[in-house]
């Protein structure tokens, strides 16, 4: 449950966002959330593709038109970015963890990719995990600073 709803039955806890501190519902944990945002952001930057709207949007019309098998994937990362937000999320407000980065969700979505890529048809595995591969260099690049500069 996001906070609004756990707030409706009596939970003594904030109703704000641990990432930005504005109201926490689904959409906004999910879609609206500047730090949800960020990790759209990158999966654009990798994929091409534009982030979802709201979950209706991811499981209805976000991958109109794409090829069976490739939506089949892009479903699968979308639902293994929700779960890593979701679990980056619970550390926090829960266990109390400490939150660094958007790249923690980042590869935590490379784990559950790879997790989950052992039970799909062995040609739709392996692109799997060249797409985990791919996530890692590009993440490694995108977020790790520059320590030289080129003159």
């Amino acid at each position: 449950m996001t906070k609004d709803n756990l707030v409706k039955r009596n939970w003594q806890g904030t109703k704000t966002c641990c990432f930005c501190h504005k109201e926490e519902t689904i959409k906004h944990l999910f879609f609206d959330c500047r730090f949800a945002c960020s990790i759209w952001s990158f999966i654009h930057v990798v994929t091409g593709l534009l982030k979802p709207r709201n979950i209706g949007h991811m499981f209805n019309g976000w991958l109109r038109g794409v090829n069976k098998d490739v939506k089949l994937l892009f479903l699968l990362g979308g639902a293994a970015t929700c779960w890593s937000i979701w679990l980056i999320r619970n550390d926090i407000v829960f266990e109390k963890k400490i939150f660094v980065s958007p790249v923690q969700v980042i590869y935590l979505v490379i784990h559950w990719l790879r997790t989950w890529a052992i039970l799909q048809k062995p040609d739709l595995h392996d692109t799997l995990v060249a797409v985990s591969q791919q996530l890692a260099h590009v993440a490694k690049d995108f977020f790790l600073p520059v320590t030289q500069v080129a003159v």
